[in-house]
């Protein structure tokens, strides 16, 4: 975390001026608009799995999308669909939650269709698409990822059983065939193999896990997938947040370790920012959702007596994680996962104390305790002393004009110029952004 104490602030005030011209229009009125609107659909990807949505382009604004556009499978039997745009031009076609494997017919019919000057739609238009298995599309994808990476037997281990865990979920027409299901399990399956192994050394536990997650978000993101189901994934992040929430629940049901728990959890804030409509904004969202669920989770468990050193792993784990994604977000992502775990414990059946395990999100106490402020001094430069603390972590770093204070309670001389001089004191402790800056 970054803090810092400011001594004596000089405010400018500046008055603006707003001018604003008219004109009046003496031209003559406009020609009136008789070209029926047109119609494509955007960048379509015809081979999916499991979630997609696509885009339907319109030349102008246009009124009456949502009642003319049918989805059907390969019976004949229709599906449900939502239809959204901000602007009336670019419509996004969200079939509603996830399709099972098979072959689909998108139908936009002209009908009713019309722009503002009630021209109606020159044409129709339709798209064909095919649904790929989601199990064996994962297990595919995790075998060949994990094999760059590990040891032909551990990565057997690994995928038999994925397989043994997820066989419930295989098949054709299986409605519990869906990308997010099959990866939930896989992911709990792959935590019990890599913390039940006794013979994976701390370093294999953690390629591994880094390599599952990457894969684990390849499978989520556009690359991977498309770029029409990165489109569904993007405008449904309600439904991703819930996913990773889940995630949460199953690795606080799994993890027994406090290693296996940091290392996962760095796997996974690192992995979100590969996911397809992720931002860097969004991974403290998400990071929390999963501390939250993993904290409720671990702490109803009665297998594990100090719940302490495993939770301590999941603040570390967030902690390296947000450092590898953007050293920026480390004190913001600390501080959302230590509310995160504190409703999540107060959430469970019997909670306890998790004080110690939180991450610290807290910044340093920073102070100037002389000279006074306003003092007037006729010197070049001014004896200053500062005085700095932290509850949670170990301040690394503290400084007075950048000039570096290298105790609490140290005395340093600050040069000065003449006029009225700011002093500004800070304070970086080892949670926060290395190379903090101050500004007066």
């Amino acid at each position: 975390m970054f803090n810092c104490c400011i001594w004596t602030l000089a405010v400018s005030l500046v008055p603006s001026l707003l001018l604003v011209s008219c004109a009046s229009d003496s031209g003559d009125s406009a020609t009136p608009d008789t070209t029926a609107p047109t119609v494509s659909f955007g960048a379509p990807d015809t081979t999916v799995v499991g979630t997609v949505a696509y885009t339907l382009t319109f030349s102008e604004a246009v009124t009456g999308v949502s009642t003319n556009v049918t989805l059907v499978d390969s019976g004949n039997n229709s599906l449900p669909v939502t239809t959204t745009s901000t602007d009336n031009i670019i419509w996004t076609v969200d079939p509603d939650g996830d399709l099972v494997t098979g072959s689909y017919t998108l139908t936009l019919t002209a009908a009713g269709i019309q722009d503002s000057a009630g021209n109606a739609l020159d044409n129709g238009t339709a798209l064909s698409f095919s649904v790929l298995d989601a199990h064996s599309t994962v297990l595919t994808n995790l075998e060949k990822d994990l094999t760059a990476d590990l040891s032909a037997t551990l990565v057997k281990a690994i995928i038999d059983d994925i397989k043994a865990a997820t066989t419930s979920l295989s098949g054709e027409g299986n409605g519990s065939n869906t990308l997010y299901n099959v990866l939930l399990a896989a992911s709990g399956s792959f935590v019990a193999t890599i913390e039940n192994d006794a013979s994976l050394s701390e370093n294999t536990k953690a390629l591994a896990t880094e390599s599952f997650f990457d894969s684990f978000s390849g499978m989520l993101e556009a690359g991977t997938l498309n770029d029409a189901s990165a489109r569904s994934v993007a405008a449904t992040n309600d439904v991703l947040l819930s996913f990773y929430k889940s995630l949460g629940t199953t690795l606080g049901t799994t993890v027994s370790t406090p290693v296996v728990m940091e290392k996962v959890m760095t796997a996974i804030v690192k992995s979100l920012i590969k996911v397809s409509g992720v931002a860097v904004s969004d991974v403290t969202s998400y990071t929390a959702g999963v501390a939250e669920n993993a904290t409720t989770a671990f702490v109803n468990r009665d297998d594990v007596t100090d719940k302490t050193p495993v939770l301590g792993g999941l603040s570390k784990g967030v902690e390296e994680g947000a450092k590898q994604v953007d050293p920026t977000i480390v004190a913001e992502i600390n501080l959302a996962t230590a509310a995160a775990m504190d409703a999540g414990n107060s959430a469970a059946e019997n909670p306890v104390d998790i004080s110690s395990a939180k991450p610290d999100g807290e910044p340093p106490i920073v102070a100037i305790t002389s000279p006074v402020d306003g003092a007037i001094t006729n010197a070049d430069n001014t004896l200053v002393t500062v005085t700095f603390s932290d509850s949670q972590g170990e301040v690394t770093s503290a400084s007075v004009n950048s000039v570096v204070v290298s105790s609490s309670g140290s005395t340093v001389s600050v040069p000065l110029s003449e006029g009225t001089n700011t002093l500004v004191a800070s304070a970086t402790d080892d949670a926060s952004t290395p190379n903090t800056g101050t500004s007066a």
